[in-house]
């Protein structure tokens, strides 16, 4: 029949000759199966033939056939038996050959049924002409009917052909699958329509694997074919023979995450109809374990959503977050950390330090892996991963990740670790209904920063610990030079505090400054150290000078107030406006005072009272100068400010260890004021009308009104004691925010506050 077709030239008739005779050696090696002719349509019952199947191995009528030549065909098969004859397709495959220890070209036959040919390609007019030339519709040479063909091709036109002929919409392959499971691409979907309409099982499993069309579907991401098969009642919860369910096959089929998108849609279906997303199937693999390994993280966190559990080993032990880490690698071209925060926020627990070598060369990951340790771990089991050029472009993350290893994150961090652990599972639901600002809630949801945050008190440690005083010597030279300054400054303050006596301590004297005169008192010698131009003050009267003489000088020059010398005067001016220090009218003899005798001056320029009954109190202002007072303990505190500050009782304030001497009609006797007590003077702004002579003279609680305001200045040691005592307790209870020089220095502090206060009320 070849010859008489085509013309052939000697090489492909040799060839032709070869496979020939390779065919008839095939068919003599295997013994030829019958096949078992199926019932034609219309119903009328046509006798079986009984003889065996012609075999067809002639090239010419595999090209027309393939070709769907309608002409050629007609002209071939003019007869019921051609019509149902086996056509043989030899094809070469690489097989391994073990005596030769490679791969070779083997030939492979391949039975088939020239409907099913003309079928698969979509030739319709071409099946036409065959059915009607008696070829059977559900015959199943090499194990597929002309119907599980179309619908694999997804030949819409031949389906509906074939079913329009009468052909068995269930008739199940060698393999025991139906028409309905070789719908497998997004075309076929008015196929499987076709289908379901002529009767269809939807739940008729295969034979071996007892794989529904539903898993099929689920498997290849076909949301159409799904959402078609749950209309007509199919079963979400059957199970193959292995224990998957739709929903695992669904998840398991997503192979990457380019191809998670169609999968998600087809969970999405199965979720809705009521699928189980913590139903385990082979190796006790969830459909999260499957989505997980397959790196698809919009696929995990519908599952998430839905129920599944993020926390549940497989039955090697492995958890959805270990299956992600693992799958990081083989997907390079997807984000992970979707994924990563995903079973984070939905409660899956803290990788250990050594799975983060799987993610070392994604820096978004890792931030969201490390944000979940309230301390960076140690990086010794991932950093040496690191690509070179990938650390170069992603330096700052990484550096600020090095720099933070075992140490205290930031308050902040701790607040979202802390809010993360109480919200538990439900993080992400319950972060969309806080009342939060967008910020706060991607923070609180492990947003990529682009690396992880020094706290500051951190960083100010670790900016200390690399300045060294000396180079090659560590940071305990610092310290230790800090606290000897720290102790120096300590007893500096404490000897600042200390008044020195010159009665007691012939060293240290006493600096009284008025105007640009200063008078130095200094052992046994007073010298008077004037400016240019000031005459030399004359020598003081001797204390062994009488009486009379002293009445004489006061005669003489008490009728000039303004202070001229006079033929027996006691000082001159300029030393009369040097003994004025603070501005106040000279002390002059007169009746309310004369019982008080003036205080005289040793030959050591030390003041003695004149009596044993006097004691001698020493007047100390606010410009460190002393004046020397003489009085007796009966003496009452408005008799001590009318004798020396007449006509300022009402400015003039009396301090005394302390308290202020408020009563003038309290005695000094009663006030424990002794001889040589120091008390503090302090004068307050002109506000009030200066009160005359004799009325300064009498006692009464009129003359200085009590002072109702509440002093500022006494209040600064309590505020400050209250703050230290603030600094302390946070000092003792997180401690890991205090760094060292931190802590010296608030003990440093506290000493020297300790030590201020004793100079100041110790005295």
């Amino acid at each position: 029949m070849a010859e008489e077709t085509f013309p052939f030239t000697s090489s492909t008739l040799r060839s032709l000759r070869l496979q020939r005779e390779w065919l008839e050696w095939e068919d003599r090696r295997r013994a030829a199966a019958q096949q078992c002719r199926s019932q034609r349509c219309p119903p009328s019952s046509q006798a079986r033939l009984t003889r065996p199947r012609r075999s067809c191995r002639d090239p010419a009528v595999h090209n027309a056939l393939f070709s769907g030549e309608l002409q050629q065909i007609q002209a071939l098969f003019q007869d019921e038996d051609a019509a149902n004859m086996i056509v043989e397709t030899v094809s070469n495959q690489l097989a391994w050959s073990a005596e030769q220890g490679f791969w070779v070209l083997t030939p492979k036959a391949k039975h088939t049924a020239p409907l099913t040919i003309v079928a698969a390609r979509g030739y319709t007019n071409c099946a036409r002409y065959l059915i009607r030339q008696g070829a059977e519709l559900d015959a199943r040479v090499g194990g597929r009917a002309a119907l599980h063909e179309a619908c694999a091709r997804a030949q819409f036109d031949c389906v509906q052909l074939l079913v329009t002929f009468g052909a068995k919409v269930n008739v199940l392959s060698e393999e025991g699958t139906t028409p309905l499971h070789l719908c497998t691409v997004p075309e076929s979907l008015q196929c499987a329509k076709l289908l379901l309409e002529a009767g269809a099982t939807v739940n008729l499993a295969a034979r071996d694997s007892e794989v529904t069309p539903l898993h099929v579907a689920a498997a290849r991401g076909l949301e159409g074919h799904v959402a078609l098969y749950l209309e007509h009642g199919a079963d979400v919860n059957l199970r193959t023979s292995q224990g998957e369910t739709a929903l695992n096959a669904a998840c398991a089929g997503a192979e990457g995450p380019s191809s998670s998108r169609r999968h998600q849609a087809a969970a999405l279906r199965l979720l809705e109809a009521g699928a189980d997303a913590r139903a385990a199937g082979r190796k006790r693999h969830t459909p999260l374990h499957n989505a997980c390994a397959n790196g698809c993280g919009g696929l995990a966190e519908l599952l998430l959503r839905h129920g599944a559990c993020a926390t549940v080993p497989n039955g090697a032990g492995q958890t959805p977050m270990d299956c992600a880490l693992q799958a990081v690698q083989d997907a390079p071209n997807w984000e992970p950390e979707v994924l990563f925060a995903a079973l984070l926020d939905y409660g899956a627990q803290p990788v250990r330090p050594e799975m983060l070598r799987h993610c070392a060369n994604f820096p978004r990951a890792l931030e969201v892996l490390l944000n979940a340790y309230p301390c960076v771990p140690s990086c010794d089991t991932w950093v040496e991963a690191v690509l070179p050029e990938l650390w170069q472009e992603h330096e700052a993350f990484y550096s600020s990740v090095l720099s933070m290893v075992n140490q205290p994150r930031r308050l902040q961090h701790l607040a979202r670790l802390a809010m993360r652990a109480q919200l538990g599972s439900r993080c992400r639901e319950a972060a969309s209904c806080l009342p939060l600002p967008p910020l706060l809630k991607d923070y609180l949801l492990l947003r990529v920063e682009g690396r992880i945050h020094v706290d500051p008190v951190s960083s100010q440690a670790m900016e200390l610990s690399d300045v060294t005083l000396i180079e090659g010597v560590g940071n305990e030279v610092t310290v230790v030079a800090g606290v000897v300054v720290l102790i120096l400054a300590l007893v500096l303050a404490w000897l600042s505090t200390y008044v020195a006596d010159s009665g007691s301590n012939p060293l240290l004297g006493t600096i009284v400054s008025a105007g640009d005169t200063s008078v130095l008192h200094l052992g046994h010698v007073d010298h008077l150290v004037a400016g240019q131009g000031t005459p030399e003050p004359t020598e003081l009267p001797h204390p062994s000078e009488g009486n009379d003489e002293k009445a004489e000088e006061a005669g003489e020059g008490g009728g000039d107030p303004t202070g001229e010398p006079g033929a027996g005067g006691g000082v001159e001016p300029s030393l009369e406006h040097l003994l004025d220090i603070q501005g106040l009218p000279k002390r002059q003899a007169g009746p309310g005072n004369s019982s008080l005798e003036a205080p005289v001056r040793s030959e050591d320029s030390t003041c003695l009272p004149s009596s044993p009954s006097l004691i001698s109190v020493r007047l100390k202002f606010l410009n460190d100068t002393e004046e020397l007072a003489v009085a007796r303990p009966e003496d009452t505190v408005g008799a001590l400010k009318s004798k020396y500050f007449p006509g300022q009782e009402s400015q003039m304030k009396l301090i005394y260890q302390g308290r202020l001497l408020q009563d003038p009609a309290r005695t000094l006797r009663s006030l424990n004021i002794t001889d040589n007590c120091v008390i503090h003077c302090h004068r307050s702004p002109p506000g009030s009308a200066v009160a005359g002579p004799s009325s300064s003279l009498a006692p009464s609680s009129a003359t200085e009104p009590p002072n109702l305001g509440v002093s500022v200045g006494s209040l600064m040691v309590p505020v400050f004691v209250v703050l230290l005592g603030v600094v302390w307790y946070f000092r003792i209870n997180y401690r890991q925010f205090f760094t060292a020089p931190a802590t010296v220095s608030l003990v440093g502090v506290t000493v020297f506050f300790s030590f201020l206060v004793f100079g100041m009320y110790g005295r």
